[in-house]
């Protein structure tokens, strides 16, 4: 082809593609034309979004002459779509690899990556910056062109960094000015040599003013260089720079001309400003750094440089909008020369742009810090499998500036974290943490990081910031209209404001996203190059059906809710409630069964929804959207199979149930009602009854009135004098009541009086009101002396109103001054000129191991005890050297004693170093160590003071058990070790830090109570001398601790075997692919310290693990084991490990323990009550003691979580910082709906189950059966088809049930809860469609409402706990039933038609109506307590019955043939029935049946009769003869039998009678 039609080709190519870019299909372009036109088109441009934004005045106008100069300049158009701005972020070694176009009135954005993409970008709106044509922009005086600056640009050029400079890089013919900004744009870094004329340069100044803009802008990188002045002449602009800005302000006096006058002028104060600012920056000096030696210098300014263009900058935003005033408290923060360790949080709901913000932040000051790292999308990366290990490996690696670490649990990455950053001052950005635990996997405690360390946090979950773990929340903030339209702009139009035909629209637009900008990006972006009719259509469409990329970003929030309640919750605020005051939603929806203070919590911490000042639930209109969205969804074409449907709708059962009365602007209301039958009214508001005369008496009836709002009744004339019987009242607004002459003189009785708002009310006293000057309403007067009605205010106001009072200075009530709990006093249009006297009191931190010694690493002034506190528990290792004198220095004893404390709590390693003393010595603090403390005694005995004598007394005590505990530990003498010879001595400590040092050390619990006690036994096993090879299993449930246990005891003995392993995990990672081949690897690699081996198959790792633990003395871990499989692939044989070797195993099965040889098994106990409420504190409150208002608050939480710590840690952390209103709430929440985080953990167990007929009989047991006699549960469940004996077995294997001294199966009460759970999971909205039923008002429900499915297959309803009375044992509750229950107690038998499933059914003084040809047939058990007939229908289908409950009965004859029958307390049985029937009979239970008079002869038929209570039958005469012949009776129970005359004399021949008790 011909050189002329190539080019013709080429040309007719970059049209096509123009074309293709104009209809907005970027993947084609690249494809179809060639890398050559593809970057020829991206190439051409005329601004970008950040040239506009700080050139304004130099922007071409977007007018036909300026659209056409454009067209011309660029060759007719070619590649030029006009109007626009074209943008190139990122790019490569020449050429943009992946394109994306947005085409609108104004913007091509091509965003690319290639070789170079990584920290291309700076700023995404910034086209030449993002293109970073340069590495280094030099700006200098030309008086160090030739020498220093020449110097450095061969160096910076040598070492391959692009550098700019001005004399070499301009092309001929342009313009010096915009090529020089162009280039700084197009730069990474620019590096300012100040010289002494450097002031002299307006074009250097002007160059430092772009530069600065730069900084501030993208985060552009500026380091000054001091050649030959000092900081602070630039600073202070002092010597030859004040010569320099003197000859400027004379040029200023001798101008003329105003304008050009007031721009100079303006110019030189930017000057002066810019000067100050670089000289603040963290810059190099040629005296300070190199001593005056500029080859020296030269290097250490190419190596600063290779050190910041190694950090990854962050792409931002391509406008960033509002960005800038958003960030600046966070940028002052990160600039300030604090040394302390401080974090802060950016909060907000999605796509407020908390990430952007942190972006920007980060790019701005990353280079102030030694290292730093970017953790993005931290909830997204922690999901995927080994995700937190990822985010752990990629800190490492940007902090330490090397290749990602393998790191293979958790726990080892917390660990090299922990080394990482305790050494250099850091920034870390942790971007959408969504959960505690990437926090402490990523941070752990704060006290790691090197002082001057910060941590910035982005998260939607306010809740994860407590106030002892983060100092600093910042609360993203909304775009206001102004900014919104801007941002909208740019993304629709490519310019700063919309075209005027789209400017009513743009508002609309603008208007419905309410200040989101991911909304009005998305959104403008989806509208850029609409016709208006377009426009139109999608913002209908958006009233009715929301964007689907903004509810798919909102909706993460609502994803994150734990569970379904919180989701209802919000779905009905969106659908009903936004705008309406939260004390009102939440009586109406806790009436509805939700638990709304602790949900509206959950949701305000989610940024769901807020409470503005007023106590109103809000929520942002574009949240509201995606809440009913979700609704929508449920049914997009049938509106009445949703779940809501968001009309006006109000129903009320009854008024005495009322809550919240208004009636306000009832005009012509002129009487209240008598309130006597408003008994639960909690708010009455009347706001605006003009017509209103009074308010009657009866209100006194409404004890829990909390809220009168009688505002603008202007007719009102009095309040009852019973108003002050209204205890509970908070809130009292009389507020333009101007008619009102009579006030209740008791209000101080009122003591719960918060809030009290009389605005515009005329107040009146004997003397002063006579002296007003204003007054705005003149009340009618009144005869007679008047007692100031506000001397009456209750002293528990917290806030009072009275504006337009006509309060006058001298007239001022000096009364207020005796109200303590005062914090708002609204005096506005009242005629005061100053505060008067009486409410001004309301206006109030050779080797290579960083190593700590006290002489050198105190700083100045500071505590040295706490200093050396601090530096202990931030060491590692802590090495004690023993001389003769250390037990003679208090200080040495101090230290001591935090040392063996740390080593208790964190693991700490302890080495201790006998110098020239023998560890006899210091154990039994003989020789020296007596010597000193005699002398400790003798300070004791002339001490006169009792408080300060048995404080020294304890302390010498303590160090007295603090040396003997650290001698038993393993050390190393002098003597011993190195025969005296001190270097050899001091290279064998070395080794040993060494060696100890690349052992990873477990992170265990933040708090850990209660652990030393429980790891005691443990720790002697593992400190023994033994060298026999044996095992211990630390065994329990879930959520014990057993994993923390192991840790503990691992970090503080591994240091005693040649060498460790912790696998940890082991149930999750055999799951994974290859799961237990990368266990297998691991071994052999913590063991022969080395990389991992690559193995193939389990056998081969078996061989491999059986050479490595065979030569050396070691200690495993397997934590979390929960097959046998895993002990056999990692074990193997004992016989194949070195003698004195130990194994830990962690978990919840025994039975694994029971087939392996293991010889120790260690169960773990729950917390006591003291345990667990410190444990509670320290997560909830960050100390051991609560505050005493929480106290009783937080012993319920610590009852429900029954020692348990996982639940103790969750709830605490839960519930920190909330308000007790939030407590109450969710701890009725726990008892239906248990926490999912709790939950989770526990149901490990049940998941690990075999097979559904042990799932189902967890369940049966955890709904029906908990605290009951395991002999009548295998009968009951066996008899429903379960294999009863090793099912319950399996259960108690996997700790899951126990069964206790009396045989009684039990369950932990959170385990019950996990069960009930999963079955209310099955359905979680109709309780009828769920397998069981154990709470009686849902039992109740489904049985009235006729709701119950076939499903079911066990049911309890007890009528007397739904109608909340109490059932007393003793008491004739069959008999004396309240009268309410005749008529609400009865249940239709019809109710049961379907239930084919139903075995298991309680019916507790329920009153069946109708035929029994309904009833269940197929049921097992059937308990009938209060049976109100005097016999059992004969129609009643029992035949299956294995178990037959009718205590409390009326009964008088009874039903033949079950299993177990119990008639206990059936008052008015005198007989008993014919046995001969019964011949299954197992169980035959009379207790309390006191009207019997004896049991029948046919008692001998019972051959399989098992138990015979008779307690507590009094009238009883005989026993039957025949009861000899029960040859199987176990239990015989006369207790209480006080007439029984006649005795059984054969009782000789029972010989399988175990139990018979007689008292």
């Amino acid at each position: 082809m011909k050189d002329g039609e190539r080019v013709k080709t080429r040309e007719r190519k970059g049209a096509k593609a123009d074309q293709l870019c104009m209809r907005g299909r970027r993947r084609r372009l690249l494809r179809a034309y060639g890398r050559e036109c593809a970057f020829r088109f991206c190439m051409q441009g005329v601004a970008s979004y950040n040239e506009a934004s700080a050139q304004r005045e130099e922007r071409i106008d977007s007018d036909e002459g300026g659209r056409k100069k454009l067209w011309e300049r660029n060759g007719g158009g070619q590649n030029v779509v006009v109007g626009m701005a074209v943008v190139v972020l990122g790019g490569g070694v020449g050429l943009v690899s992946r394109l994306r176009v947005v085409v609108g009135g104004g913007a091509v954005a091509v965003l690319g990556g290639g070789s170079a993409g990584r920290g291309a970008g700076v700023l995404g709106g910034s086209a030449a910056s993002s293109r970073c044509r340069y590495h280094v922009f030099l700006s200098f005086r030309g008086d160090t062109r030739k020498a220093f600056t020449d110097h450095l640009y061969t160096a910076l050029d040598q070492a391959g960094y692009h550098t700019f400079r001005d004399n070499n890089e301009i092309e001929r013919g342009e313009s010096i000015h915009s090529e020089l900004e162009k280039a700084i744009q197009q730069s990474r870094i620019s590096i300012i040599v100040f010289s002494k004329d450097y002031a002299s340069s307006k074009a250097c100044l002007y160059e430092l003013v772009t530069i600065l803009r730069c900084r501030r802008v993208s985060g552009h990188v500026v380091l000054p260089i001091f050649y030959d002045v000092d900081p602070t002449v630039v600073r202070n602009q002092t010597d030859s720079f004040s010569e320099a800005f003197a000859g400027y302000e004379e040029k200023l006096k001798a101008e003329t001309n105003y304008g050009r006058k007031m721009e100079l002028a303006k110019k030189v104060r930017v000057w002066r400003e810019a000067l100050k600012e670089v000289a603040d920056l963290a810059g190099m000096s040629l005296q300070n750094e190199a001593n005056g030696q500029e080859s020296k210098f030269i290097k250490q300014i190419v190596k600063v440089i290779g050190d910041k263009l190694s950090r990854t900058i962050m792409s931002v935003a391509m406008y960033p909008v509002g960005i800038h005033s958003r960030a600046k408290a966070i940028n002052l923060w990160l600039q300030d020369a604090s040394m302390d360790v401080s974090a802060h949080a950016i909060w907000g709901m999605g796509g407020l742009g908390k990430t952007t913000i942190a972006k920007y932040v980060y790019n701005l000051n990353f280079h102030i810090f030694a290292g730093s790292s970017f953790l993005a999308n931290i909830r997204e990366v922690s999901k995927q499998p080994r995700g937190l290990i990822q985010l752990q490996s990629q800190l490492l690696s940007d902090i330490l500036k090397r290749k990602k670490d393998r790191i293979t649990t958790v726990d080892e990455g917390i660990v090299k974290i922990k080394d990482a950053i305790c050494a250099k001052r850091v920034l870390l950005v942790l971007d959408d943490v969504d959960d505690v635990e990437q926090l402490n996997a990523i941070l752990g405690m704060r006290d790691w990081f090197y002082p001057g360390s910060k941590i910035i946090i982005t998260t939607r979950h306010e809740w994860l910031l407590k106030p002892h773990a983060v100092y600093k929340i910042h609360e993203i903030e909304k775009l206001d209209d102004e900014e919104s339209i801007k941002l909208f702009s740019w993304h629709a139009f490519g310019q700063e404001h919309p075209t005027e035909q789209y400017m009513e629209h743009s508002k609309r637009v603008v208007h419905h996203c309410g200040g989101l900008p991911l909304a009005l990006q998305v959104l403008a972006s989806f509208l850029s190059r609409k016709t208006l009719d377009i426009w139109d259509s999608a913002l209908a469409k958006l009233q009715a059906i929301p964007n689907s990329q903004i509810i798919e970003k909102l909706k993460i929030s609502y994803d994150s809710l734990e569970d379904d309640h919180d989701k209802n919750l919000f779905l009905h605020i969106a659908c009903f409630f936004c705008g309406e005051d939260k004390y009102f939603i939440i009586k109406v929806l806790d009436a509805c069964g939700f638990y709304s203070y602790i949900g509206i919590q959950n949701l305000v911490d989610r940024c769901l929804l807020t409470i503005n000042d007023e106590d109103k639930i809000m929520m942002h209109q574009l949240i509201q959207d995606m809440g009913r969205e979700i609704v929508r969804q449920e049914s997009p074409k049938e509106p009445g199979k949703r779940s809501r449907l968001w009309l006006h709708q109000q129903s009320y059962s009854s008024l005495g149930a009322l809550k919240v009365l208004n009636l306000s602007y009832s005009r012509k209301l002129m009487e209240t009602p008598d309130f006597s039958g408003f008994r639960n009214l909690e708010r009455l508001i009347l706001k605006g009854c003009q017509s209103l005369l009074g308010v009657s008496e009866t209100i006194g009836f409404l004890e829990r009135l909390a809220l009168l709002n009688l505002e603008d009744c202007k007719n009102l004339r009095k309040l009852p004098k019973n108003v002050s019987l209204l205890q509970l009242l908070e809130t009292l607004i009389i507020s333009g009541c101007s008619n009102l002459d009579e006030f209740p003189t008791e209000l101080t009785k009122m003591e719960s009086l918060k809030v009290f708002h009389a605005d515009g009310y005329a107040m009146k006293s004997s003397s002063a009101i006579s002296r007003q000057v204003y007054q705005p309403r003149v009340p009618k007067p009144r005869k007679g002396p008047i007692t100031p009605w506000y001397s009456q205010l209750p002293r528990s106001l917290v806030e009072l109103s009275l504006i337009g009072c006509g309060l006058c200075q001298e007239s001022f009530p000096g009364y207020f001054s005796n109200l303590p709990a005062l914090q708002t006093l609204d005096l506005s249009n009242n005629p005061i000129r100053s505060i008067p006297d009486c409410v001004k009191h309301l206006a109030l931190d050779q080797a290579g191991y960083h190593t700590f010694r006290d002489n050198n690493e105190i700083e100045r002034g500071e505590s040295i005890n706490s200093e050396l506190e601090k530096a202990i528990q931030q060491s590692r290792i802590s090495i004690i050297v023993f001389s003769k004198d250390y037990a003679s220095s208090k200080a040495c004893l101090y230290e001591l004693v935090i040392i063996l404390q740390c080593s208790r709590t964190s693991g700490q390693v302890v080495l201790p170093i006998f110098y020239d003393v023998d560890p006899t010595e210091v154990r039994n603090q003989a020789d020296s160590f007596s010597e000193a403390f005699a002398g400790y005694e003798e300070q004791l005995k002339p001490e006169t003071n009792y408080g300060r004598k048995m404080e020294l007394a304890k302390k010498v005590r303590v160090w007295r058990e603090a040396l003997k505990e650290v001698a038993d530990l393993a050390g190393m003498s002098l003597q011993n070790e190195a025969n005296g010879q001190e270097s050899k001595f001091i290279e064998q400590i070395v080794k040993v830090i060494g060696d100890k040092l690349s052992r990873t050390i477990m992170s265990v619990a933040m708090y850990p109570v209660g652990i030393r006690s429980r790891a005691k036994a443990i720790n002697l096993w593992l400190q023994d001398a033994s060298m026999d090879v044996s095992a211990y299993a630390i065994w329990g449930m879930g959520g014990l601790g057993k994993t923390t246990i192991a840790k503990y005891v691992y970090n503080l003995n591994f240091h005693r075997f040649a060498d460790s392993s912790f696998l940890a995990n082991i149930r999750e990672v055999s799951k994974q692919p290859r799961g237990l081949i990368q266990l297998q690897s691991q071994l052999p690699s913590d063991i022969l310290k080395r990389r991992k081996d690559r193995i193939t198959t389990l056998d081969e790792g078996i061989v491999k693990i059986k050479d490595a633990i065979c030569a050396k003395r070691v200690l495993l871990v397997l934590d979390d084991v929960d097959d046998v499989e895993q002990l056999n692939a990692i074990l193997g044989m004992w016989d194949w490990l070195y003698p004195g070797s130990k194994i830990i195993i962690t978990t919840r099965h025994e039975w694994l323990l029971k087939s392996h040889d293991v010889y120790k098994i260690h169960e773990i106990e729950k917390l006591d009550d003291e345990e667990s409420i410190k444990l509670f504190r320290w997560h909830a409150f960050g100390q051991e003691y609560p505050t005493e208002q929480y106290m009783e608050h937080s012993q319920r939480v610590v009852h429900h979580c029954g020692g348990l710590p996982l639940a103790l840690q969750v709830l605490a952390s839960f519930l920190s910082r909330k308000t007790l209103d939030i407590w109450d709430s969710a701890l009725a929440k726990l008892q239906a709906i248990p926490n999912s985080q709790i939950i989770e953990k526990l149901k490990i167990s049940y998941d690990s189950l075999e097979d559904d007929h042990d799932k189902n009989l967890f369940l049966h047991i955890a709904c029906f059966f908990c605290g009951e006699d395991k002999y009548f549960v295998v009968k009951v469940l066996d008899a429903c088809g379960f294999y009863s004996y090793i099912g319950i077995q399996n259960l108690v294997d996997r700790c899951l049930v126990t069964i206790n001294n009396e045989d009684k199966i039990t369950m932990h009460q959170l385990i019950q809860d996990m069960g009930r759970e999963i079955v209310r999971q099955e359905s979680p909205k109709e309780p009828g469609k769920r397998s069981r039923l154990w709470r009686h008002q849902q039992s109740y429900s489904v049985l009235k409402e006729m709701t119950g499915t076939k499903t079911i297959e066990g049911l309890l309803l007890h009528m007397q706990i739904v109608m909340n009375t109490s059932t007393v044992r003793g008491q004739d509750t069959a008999t004396d039933l309240p009268p309410w229950q005749s008529a609400k107690a009865k249940v239709n038998v019809e109710a049961f038609v379907g239930m084919n499933k139903l075995r298991l059914l309680t019916l507790n003084y329920v009153q069946l109506a109708g035929g029994y040809r309904n009833f269940p047939k197929k049921l097992r058990w059937l308990c009938w307590h209060g049976f109100n007939l005097k016999s059992i229908p004969k129609e009643l289908p029992l035949g299956n019955l294995v178990a037959l409950d009718m205590s409390y009965s009326k009964l008088e004859r009874v039903w033949e043939g079950t299993k177990v029958l119990n008639l206990s307390y059936s008052r008015k049985l005198m007989e008993t029935p014919d046995f001969s029937g019964f011949r299954n009979l197992e169980r035959l239970i009379l207790k309390g049946c006191q009207s019997l008079l004896g049991v029948g002869e046919t008692i001998g038929f019972l051959e399989r009769l098992a138990l015979l209570n008779l307690e507590d039958c009094k009238n009883l005469r005989k026993l039957p003869k025949n009861i000899s012949m029960l040859q199987l009776l176990e239990t015989l129970i006369i207790s209480g039998c006080s007439n029984l005359d006649e005795f059984p004399t054969e009782l000789t021949k029972m010989e399988s009678l175990k139990v018979y008790r007689i008292l």
